[in-house]
C-alpha cells in the first residue's frame, strides 16, 4: 500500500498530480521575481533549485533568500534541491559539503521537502535520508540521467534501492532516445506503482518527446509534474498553467 505524504494540506500521492514550479534564477533578484508570479501558474509545490544561485553555499545568505522564497509563496510547500553536476545541475560540490547543506536546511525548518540524489554516495545516502527525517522533513530520493533511459534490468532495481533507502517520494528523470525509452518508463512506473511501491513515485521522460510522461502521470502513476513558469529547469517542461489545464481535463475524465 502507498502512503501519501502531506505537506502544507497538499497530499502528494493521491488523486491528480501535483504540479511544481522550480525556482531557477541565477540572481537574487530574478529568483524572488519568478517566486513572486507563483500565484499565477496554479502550482502546487514550488522548487527551489538552489544550484543556479552562487551564493547559496553561504549559510546566512541561504537562509535568507529561503525567507523571502516563503514571504513570496506564502502557504505553498516548498521543496529544496541542489542538483549537483553529476546529475545535470549548475554547480560542482562535495558529499560533505551537499549534506553539510541539506542538514541545516532541515534543522531551520527552512523547506517542507528536501531532495537527496540517491547515488552520489550510495553507501552514505541512506544516513543522510534518516538524518534529515530526524528533523520532520520528507525526503524525495532522486536519480537524473540527462544522456539516456538506462534499460529495465538496470532502472527497476535502482528505482527499488531508492525506496529501500527510506526515502519518503522516488523521484526519477531520465533522457529518451527514442519514443520506445518513453513509453518503456511510462510502462515501468505503472508496474513499479501497482505491485512494488510504499510510497509515491515521480517519474519523467525528459526532452519533448517525453512531453507525454509529465502529462498523463495520473494514468501510470506518477505523482509529481514540473512545469515552468518562464524559467525551465529540465529539457521539456511547459508553462505550468498549460500543463494543469492538461492535468485537469485528464482528472475529471478518467473518473
Amino acid at each position: 500500500m502507498i502512503k501519501s505524504v502531506t505537506v502544507r494540506n497538499i497530499c502528494i500521492g493521491e488523486g491528480r498530480p501535483k504540479v511544481c514550479v522550480p525556482l531557477a534564477g541565477r540572481s537574487e533578484e530574478e529568483i524572488l521575481r519568478q517566486a513572486s508570479l507563483i500565484g499565477e501558474y496554479q502550482a502546487d509545490l514550488v522548487e527551489f533549485r538552489a544550484d543556479y544561485w552562487e551564493m547559496t553555499k553561504e549559510s546566512q545568505s541561504r537562509d535568507r533568500i529561503l525567507d523571502e522564497i516563503r514571504e513570496k509563496i506564502r502557504d505553498m510547500p516548498l521543496i529544496y534541491t541542489f542538483r549537483s553536476s553529476g546529475e545535470g545541475g549548475e554547480s560542482r560540490i562535495s558529499f560533505e559539503e551537499y549534506s553539510n547543506m541539506l542538514l541545516d536546511v532541515a534543522a531551520k525548518g527552512k523547506a517542507d521537502l528536501i531532495d537527496v540524489e540517491a547515488f552520489m554516495e550510495a553507501d552514505e545516502t541512506t544516513e543522510l535520508i534518516l538524518a534529515i527525517q530526524a528533523y520532520h522533513v520528507p525526503v524525495i530520493a532522486s536519480f537524473h540521467d540527462f544522456e539516456k533511459t538506462p534499460s529495465q534490468a538496470l532502472l527497476i532495481p535502482r528505482m527499488g534501492r531508492m525506496q529501500d533507502m527510506g526515502a519518503d517520494i522516488v523521484k526519477v528523470a531520465v533522457m529518451p532516445q527514442s519514443k520506445q525509452d518513453v513509453f518503456a518508463l511510462m510502462e515501468m512506473t505503472e508496474n513499479m506503482v501497482s505491485h512494488f511501491a510504499r510510497c509515491p513515485f515521480v517519474t519523467m521522460s525528459m526532452s519533448p518527446m517525453g512531453l507525454i510522461s509529465r502529462l498523463a502521470g495520473e494514468v501510470f502513476g506518477s505523482a509529481i509534474t514540473f512545469g515552468s513558469a518562464g524559467v525551465a529547469s529540465a529539457p521539456g517542461q511547459i508553462d505550468a498553467a498549460d500543463l494543469r489545464t492538461v492535468l485537469d481535463i485528464i482528472h475529471n475524465n478518467i473518473g
